[in-house]
């Protein structure tokens, strides 16, 4: 009987933790390519939820010089595509080699996205 209620208690959880939503990036990089000091250095990345509920981003955290100007506040429902939109603060002179970490309540709970470029001196 102990077996029974045990098998019956973990199926319930594997179903219940397989109807999640899930994001999916078309990319896990973000390059801004070569930029000149003081330059606006503004990039997007696109995703979409491929699972069956609807994800909500919980926070997106950035290492330094890398601010996030844009995400959806709302729910991302089910096969719905949307887009983080970040800048960079071009006053730092040299390589960008910075990270954008997304938390949501998807299956995958959070997301890394590299972000590269390198910002060069102006004349």
């Amino acid at each position: 009987m102990k077996k029974f209620l045990l098998i019956i208690l973990l199926s319930g959880f594997v179903g219940f933790s397989q109807n999640k939503g899930k994001l999916e990036f078309n990319n896990n990089v973000i390059d801004f390519g070569e930029l000149m000091e003081g330059s606006t250095a503004k990039e997007s990345i696109s995703f979409q939820n491929v699972g069956d509920q609807p994800v909500q981003i919980e926070k997106i955290s950035s290492t330094g010089h890398v601010n996030v100007e844009r995400y959806p506040k709302n729910a991302v429902q089910p096969n719905s595509k949307n887009e983080i939109v970040v800048s960079y603060n071009t006053d730092k002179i040299g390589p960008i080699r910075r990270t954008l970490t997304i938390y949501s309540n998807a299956e995958n709970s959070f997301i890394s996205i590299k972000i590269k470029g390198n910002v060069n001196k102006k004349d």
